[in-house]
């Protein structure tokens, strides 16, 4: 009986040495979410007085801000006034996160460009090139685009002139730029196009659909450069 007193004793004990929690917080943009953990370690010496005291051994916090995860970890140690917080990024540091937040929403262009020229993220910068306000900042994007189709899509659909026209300059696939040559509504941006068709088909085309002269005139330059 004294034998199963004494272990029925040391599981409570066991039981009560370590207190675990965690929980979450989602914030109301729903763009960071915290999980936090924390393992308290029981003060043994809190037992004589009957109110047993948890003292904060680790803490560990996951969250995530733009689709980042970023891990905190906060350890104590009970003996030593040595305490240790770690910061580990896993899918990329918050110096991305920021650098990516300046460049999206930053109110003043020229802090968005000098942003955008940090950016590693090809999907990051795309975005700012698709859908940035300002043109200088647009250009800088289309500069660092390193496929066609995001080229493409600059090329087809924005509004400036000279950001379509730095598009085009970069492109490399015919299809696309016989589409530019075809269908834009500036002459310059059509006259580049042109400039950079190879293909006999397309020139022709040109030569017997465009409105403008001096497109069409550039085309048949074109057609003969290339005989």
């Amino acid at each position: 009986m004294k034998k199963l007193s004494v272990i029925l004793i040391s599981i409570v004990l066991f039981s009560c040495t370590y207190k675990k929690h965690s929980y979450s917080v989602t914030t109301d943009s729903n763009d960071s979410v915290s999980v936090t953990q924390s393992i308290n370690t029981l003060d043994t010496s809190s037992l004589k007085t009957g109110k047993p005291h948890y003292k904060a051994y680790s803490r560990k916090t996951n969250y995530y801000v733009n689709g980042v995860l970023v891990k905190h970890k906060e350890q104590h140690y009970p003996d030593s006034a040595k305490s240790t917080q770690i910061t580990e990024n896993i899918s990329g540091d918050m110096s991305r996160v920021t650098i990516q937040n300046t460049a999206f929403f930053d109110h003043d262009a020229r802090l968005r460009k000098s942003a955008v020229s940090m950016l590693k993220d090809q999907s990051d910068i795309q975005h700012v090139a698709f859908f940035d306000q300002s043109v200088d900042v647009r250009k800088l994007a289309v500069t660092m685009i390193d496929n066609d189709a995001s080229l493409q899509h600059v090329a087809y659909f924005d509004k400036d002139v000279q950001v379509r026209k730095l598009a085009v300059s970069m492109m490399k696939e015919q299809a696309g730029i016989e589409h530019v040559a075809y269908f834009d509504r500036d002459v310059s941006v059509r006259k580049l196009a042109v400039s950079k068709i190879t293909e006999t088909a397309a020139l022709e085309h040109v030569i017997a659909f465009d409105k403008d002269t001096d497109v069409r005139k550039l085309a048949l330059n074109q057609l003969n450069k290339n005989r």
